[in-house]
């Protein structure tokens, strides 16, 4: 009966480490918690992104990735590129589309010309 009783012993042992190893990887990681208090509105990061370019640089269109690399994300390094192109709207861009056989229906986007 003794050596019946250590098995026993050793089988809810180890399955307790079992139970204990499923129900830690189901929780899941410790997700850690994000800063977002030092984060500028993409408005503001686009506008300081346009007025450090040059002329030469501003007359020409861009693609909503390009602008997106210059900013940063509220939760991740880069924005959502909606996010960015929402952010463009309210700005006053407009978005063309080339639609040569080279350009392939590419999206672009340009701030309009302002005549004083």
């Amino acid at each position: 009966m003794n050596q019946l009783d250590g098995l026993i012993e050793r089988l809810m042992a180890i399955s307790e480490q079992d139970r204990q190893r499923v129900t830690q990887s189901a929780a899941g990681p410790a997700k850690a918690k994000v800063d977002t208090s030092n984060f500028i509105a993409l408005e503001i990061q686009i506008q300081n992104w346009w007025e450090g370019l040059p002329p030469a640089m501003q007359s020409r269109r861009f693609h909503v990735s390009e602008i997106a690399q210059q900013c940063r994300g509220r939760y991740r390094p880069a924005p959502a590129l909606r996010e960015v192109a929402l952010a463009l709207r309210l700005l006053g861009w407009q978005q063309r589309r080339d639609w040569t056989k080279a350009g392939r229906n590419t999206r672009f986007w340009h701030k309009p010309f302002k005549f004083d």
